[in-house]
């Protein structure tokens, strides 16, 4: 999304540790929303028959450590 909007008069709702990321890199404005906005629950989903999949366990596994230092 912060390439969509850069060097346009569109405007983005985004979660204040991605938008800070390309403020300065891309000339983003930054400003606080006009109302608040409930925090959000990130989630992994995926279909049964790949429960068991090691490629996919192995994904799966790396998103969530990476989720996790992130915070």
């Amino acid at each position: 999304m912060p390439y969509v909007i850069a060097g346009s008069d569109l405007v983005a709702t985004l979660a204040s540790r991605v938008a800070a990321m390309f403020s300065d890199t891309l000339g983003l404005v930054c400003a606080p929303p006009p109302l608040a906005i409930p925090k959000f629950q990130i989630a992994l989903a995926w279909h049964e028959r790949t429960h068991q999949d090691a490629a996919h366990r192995w994904l799966r596994e790396q998103l969530i450590a990476v989720a996790a230092e992130v915070r």
